[in-house]
């Protein structure tokens, strides 16, 4: 099911949704500068969290939304950046090196070299890297670049999340404090993957669908809140 079609069931059924927007939605706002940033407070962490409030029609619906920066968080993704982009120039590098080799085995294709590339690159720096295989008189010829225009427009997203509700109502900071406490539930539910056994005792059913729905209940009993975020 798709968001815009997920969101409309939620606010059919009388459903809040407190969500946040793809990049591809909301290229625009992050040229907001931070100075239009009106609000800015702590966080439970201690670190700066600044907002920008605005409206705005998503999935066919006026929505109101929050622009949330955080330097904090860009930090920490422009490290991740950085130590990613380092690793996935070495193994190009390592690539170009092992083209056109003339010792045994089976001899790369130019389809093959590509889906190598694809691989290579994590799925969120895709499309910030240009490349191309030319095939020259039985040789591979690999071109590899990194996209200047891409990564100016990625790096600006850095530290920035737009937050959109239907509860007008909140303030701009209890929006962002209720996005942010999906954290709380992410935090649970892998706590329960790392788990092996869980009690289901005492169990008073034998049918197979009724101790299934008894497990369930159990799982779901370990979750002391259960909100639906997008």
């Amino acid at each position: 099911m798709t968001g815009d079609k997920l969101i409309q069931m939620f606010l059919k059924y009388k459903m809040h949704v407190v969500g946040a927007l793809p990049s591809s939605m909301c290229k625009d706002l992050y040229q907001i500068p931070l100075s239009d940033f009106e609000e800015e407070w702590e966080n439970g962490k201690k670190n700066s969290v600044k907002a920008h409030r605005i409206t705005g029609v998503w999935y066919e619906k006026k929505f109101t939304g929050v622009i949330r920066y955080s330097e904090t968080t860009k930090k920490k993704q422009i490290h991740e950046w950085e130590t990613k982009k380092a690793v996935i120039l070495q193994k190009i590098e390592e690539i170009k090196l092992k083209l056109n080799h003339k010792g045994k085995g089976r001899k790369t294709t130019a389809k093959g070299l590509i889906y190598h590339v694809v691989d290579t690159v994590p799925k969120q720096y895709r499309g910030l890297f240009d490349y191309n295989v030319i095939e020259n008189e039985g040789e591979l010829q690999l071109y590899f670049n990194l996209n200047e225009t891409r990564k100016k427009e990625f790096l600006l997203e850095m530290g920035k999340t737009v937050v959109f509700t239907d509860k007008e109502e909140l303030t701009t900071k209890e929006i962002v404090e209720m996005y942010d406490s999906r954290n709380m539930i992410e935090d649970d539910m892998k706590w329960l993957k790392d788990k092996l056994m869980i009690p289901i005792k005492p169990v008073y059913v034998r049918k197979d669908v009724k101790i299934r729905a008894h497990v369930f209940l159990c799982v779901m009993g370990l979750c002391s809140t259960i909100i639906c975020f997008i």
